[in-house]
């Protein structure tokens, strides 16, 4: 756990948010790197960071960058290859069985695609406020496709906005 400011997590939330003062006051990291699938496979390496990080009024948010991705699943997994079997995914859940997320490439080949996929706007980069019914940039998988104002249908009737109902305080 690290306290205190950071710059770069306050930009990406500034420039995607309607919250001009945020200001990171917390934030867990984890950053794993040229990472090989089980069982101590080295032929094929993932790199990614995953961040939660909030400010001093609990506007909380998890942060998933993706640089390298070349396998989804390992030997135990009844995966062949790093590939099929039980693949990862990728999301965030409270454990009530209500506010979860699971991005629509979890499970699936299509993971390895993440390196390409984003709701901010650079790629392999994707930002969740992850506390309240609030505004989320991609609004499902990522992609605002052609003839969509909101990935996947959800909108909020009041603004206007995409709107996923995630987590509660």
């Amino acid at each position: 756990m690290i306290t205190g400011s950071d710059s770069k997590l306050n930009a990406i939330v500034k420039a995607n948010y309607p919250i001009p003062t945020f200001n990171t006051s917390f934030k867990l990291e984890g950053i794993w790197t040229n990472v090989g699938y089980y069982n101590q496979r080295v032929n094929k390496l993932n790199t990614f960071n995953a961040t939660l990080f909030c400010d001093s009024r609990k506007n909380c948010f998890a942060l998933f960058e993706y640089s390298k991705l070349q396998w989804t699943t390992g030997d135990a997994s009844e995966g062949s290859n790093g590939l099929d079997g039980k693949q990862a995914q990728v999301g965030f859940d409270k454990g009530d069985g209500v506010n979860y997320f699971a991005h629509p490439y979890s499970f699936t080949n299509s993971m390895l695609l993440m390196t390409t996929v984003t709701n901010v706007n650079q790629p392999g980069r994707l930002l969740y406020q992850v506390n309240g019914d609030v505004p989320d940039p991609g609004c499902g998988n990522a992609v605002i496709d052609a003839g969509e104002q909101c990935d996947l249908g959800l909108s909020n009737s009041n603004t206007g906005n995409c709107v996923r109902a995630l987590m509660t305080n």
